[in-house]
């Protein structure tokens, strides 16, 4: 089964993250509702082949503590993964 990164938002506040195992992204998102885990707001889906190891699954995490755990907010991330994930230029300016 896939693994998938949901981080979530409302407007530029980023609301939190996780990870699960699903089929698809659709059942990704369904997912986060069912256990109680999708804050509400905006969601960008993210297909990993791998998980990402210091998250457990299933797990809401807050900016500060994915940021207390090394994860950088995309807008950091280099330009080719902001592009791929639909960031504007001016948003990261």
């Amino acid at each position: 089964m896939p693994y998938f990164f949901l981080s979530f938002a409302r407007g530029t506040t980023t609301r939190g993250a996780c990870q699960v195992v699903a089929d698809d992204m659709r059942t990704a998102h369904q997912k986060t509702h069912t256990l109680g885990i999708n804050p509400g707001g905006e969601v960008l889906i993210t297909g990993m082949t791998e998980p990402q190891p210091k998250l457990e699954m299933d797990r809401l995490y807050t900016f500060r503590e994915l940021k207390a755990l090394g994860y950088a907010q995309l807008k950091d991330a280099p330009a080719d993964v902001q592009e791929r994930h639909g960031v504007p230029p001016e948003a990261t300016g």
